[in-house]
């Protein structure tokens, strides 16, 4: 929900599709949103590449819809989706064996 208020509705807020054009502002929203997931998971450049996509098409959807519900409902499922695979990926890897001295 944090991340909808600032990526989307303060962005939204604070500069109006008729200034800057919808494209552009779409575009704008993914490049800030991508960019602090360098870290995340996946990360480095496909991450941000990712997170910026979802940055783009979750503003989209906020501007031809007038809301947050289909960009907050969307980023929950990626969200749950990504913890899926992350907790499924640390449940599978091997033990470290223990050396013995």
């Amino acid at each position: 929900t944090s991340e909808e208020l600032i990526f989307r509705a303060a962005l939204l807020q604070g500069v109006s599709p008729a200034v800057l054009g919808v494209g552009s502002l779409a575009l704008v929203s993914g490049l800030l949103f991508g960019l602090p997931h360098y870290g995340g998971h996946p990360g480095g450049p496909v991450g941000v590449a990712l997170a910026g996509f979802l940055g783009w098409l979750a503003c989209t959807a906020t501007l031809q819809t007038g809301g947050l519900a289909w960009a907050w409902t969307l980023h929950v499922v990626l969200d749950v989706v990504i913890l899926t695979i992350v907790l499924a990926a640390e449940r599978v890897q091997p033990e470290p064996e223990q050396v013995s001295g």
